[in-house]
Parts: C-alpha cells; sequence; structure tokens
C-alpha cells in the first residue's frame, strides 16, 4: 500500500512543470582553449509544446534586425548597423547537449542576468554573454571595432541580456 501511495505522489509530481524543469545537470568543464557546458536532462518534455519564444525587447539605437529564423527547439536573431556591427542573439530549449565557447586568451567574467548566472566573454574584438534559465540556454554575440568603447558595449549587451524575457 505504502509503495503505491508513494509512487501515486511521484506520477502527480513528474507532471507538474515547474517540478520536472528541475532535473537538469549543467557540468562546466574549463580546458585551456575552450569552456565547455554539458546540459543533460533527466527528463524529457515534447519540445513542440514547451519552448516559448524569448526574443530581446531592447535593441541599441541604430540596430535593426536583419535575419531571423525560428525551429521547434531555437530561435536565432542577427541585427546590424549601418557600420555593419552585428549583434547575434541564440537561445534554444535545454536538452541533452553541449555548447562550447572559445575561451582560450580571452578575459571571463562572471556576471548576473536576471538571477542566472553568466559568463561574459571577451577574446579579440568579440564579446559574447552566454547563460541558462530552468528551460533555455541564451547566447549574445557582438564584434567591436573600437576597444575604446568596450564597457559602452557591454552596458548594452547587459542591457539586451536582461531584457530578454
Amino acid at each position: 500500500m505504502f509503495l503505491i501511495i508513494i509512487t501515486g505522489l511521484f506520477t502527480i509530481t513528474m507532471s507538474v512543470d515547474t517540478l520536472r524543469n528541475q532535473f537538469i545537470k549543467i557540468v562546466i568543464e574549463i580546458y585551456e582553449d575552450l569552456t565547455e557546458f554539458i546540459f543533460s536532462k533527466d527528463i524529457q518534455t515534447d519540445k513542440n509544446l514547451d519552448f516559448i519564444l524569448k526574443e530581446p525587447k531592447y535593441i541599441p539605437n541604430g540596430f535593426k534586425e536583419v535575419e531571423k529564423e525560428n525551429t521547434l527547439q531555437g530561435i536565432f536573431i542577427r541585427y546590424e548597423n549601418k557600420n555593419g556591427s552585428e549583434i547575434r542573439y541564440r537561445s534554444n530549449q535545454i536538452d541533452s547537449n553541449t555548447v562550447i565557447l572559445d575561451t582560450e586568451n580571452a578575459k571571463v567574467t562572471d556576471i548576473m542576468v536576471n538571477d542566472y548566472e553568466a559568463k561574459y566573454i571577451v577574446k579579440d574584438n568579440s564579446i559574447t554573454i552566454f547563460w541558462n534559465d530552468e528551460e533555455n540556454v541564451y547566447t549574445i554575440y557582438f564584434d567591436y571595432d573600437n576597444k575604446n568603447d568596450l564597457n559602452k558595449y557591454k552596458d548594452n549587451l547587459i542591457d539586451i541580456a536582461e531584457n530578454i524575457k
């Protein structure tokens, strides 16, 4: 009888979305030339029903959307300004997969984005912000040509990240 009650409670618990999403494991492996994020999800859900597109609600002045791709598991948007600078945004549903970021000779800083830990990576003339919440992985890329404006770019990219809802 006790086993039947426990089994019933487990079944009810697994049918509640907010509890199912807590079974995500993230392993971060840091090497000399890259950082690898390994995501594993113990419970696979119906991706077609679960994925909610989250787009940036803020884009810096002068940038406009020039490309957009939606799939069942993710979204990619590219923004460009008149100088040819690009901001690329990608969001994918967390699944059992791996994300590899080039961090060789890069300055990697931990920051917070909407109460989630994020990696802020500056390498050569490129900035990347990478983070995840309970459901999705987010990446913002920006290639710049003027290092004097690095702090301005950082503030703009963090503003973009914090306005993805």
